[in-house]
């Protein structure tokens, strides 16, 4: 399965209209505010930013968020309207970002926004959003002998391979560790992201996972490099948000 790279103007915009998710998605805990906003600084990191289609016909607009404000940002998400030929919005798709569900200052997290539709694309535009939250921010996880390649020939030519290890450098006992990781062009631009399994379901403190496998459903055989992102629960995010479900 390939994929073929559509070339769109785009546009990013500060919205503060409540987003409904397209699927469930961790609710925010007592205390913490309820509607997504925007907020300073929560962008799109610049040149990170790519739209294509692939075989199936299934449309991808991916990225990266930075959190350039001096908040930390629980559920960070974007926010996705497609523009037709009159040049109105004609439909909005939200989505969460992967992986990362709360972000410190200077924190980024990937997001591939996933759909179909039958009617023409003439540009799109998209926003970020967020809740500010004092909430205790995962610390202390860090990756080590990272692997990266491209299968070079059979049924998954072109596909991305990764491995490596994650450690906890922690005081705290993490649960549920996700391993998510993005294929850039040489451009730098987003052309896949995807979750990687971790070998358990735990990472004790000063303990070690692994994670091996293929990224996402489709081969980018001009990806030219990876990013890594690794998200863990805490017994509190598992009661609050159902983190690991």
């Amino acid at each position: 399965m390939g994929r073929r790279w559509w070339v769109v103007a785009f546009l990013v915009l500060a919205s503060v209209a409540v987003l409904q998710p397209v699927a469930a998605a961790p609710e925010p805990a007592a205390g913490e505010g309820a509607t997504p906003a925007r907020i300073v600084g929560l962008r799109i990191k610049r040149g990170t930013l790519n739209a294509g289609q692939d075989d199936i016909g299934a449309f991808h607009i991916l990225g990266e968020v930075l959190n350039a404000s001096n908040k930390k940002v629980l559920l960070p998400q974007v926010e996705v309207r497609l523009i037709g030929a009159n040049g109105q919005v004609f439909r909005t798709i939200p989505a969460y970002t992967s992986c990362i569900f709360y972000m410190r200052p200077r924190d980024v997290a990937p997001f591939d926004v996933q759909f179909f539709e039958p009617k023409p694309i003439k540009d799109f535009q998209i926003s970020v959003k967020g809740i500010v939250s004092n909430r205790q921010a995962m610390r202390g996880v860090s990756f080590s002998d990272l692997e990266f390649s491209i299968v070079p020939a059979g049924p998954l030519a072109g596909f991305i391979q990764v491995g490596g290890i994650i450690r906890n450098r922690s005081r705290f006992d993490y649960l549920f560790p996700e391993v998510c990781v993005a294929g850039v062009n040489a451009q730098g631009k987003f052309v896949i992201v995807g979750q990687v399994p971790t070998a358990t379901l735990q990472l004790p403190r000063g303990q070690i996972n692994t994670f091996q496998g293929q990224v996402g459903a489709y081969p980018v055989p001009t990806a030219a490099g990876v990013r890594f992102y690794v998200k863990v629960c805490t017994e509190d995010d598992v009661v609050d948000f159902g983190c690991g479900g």
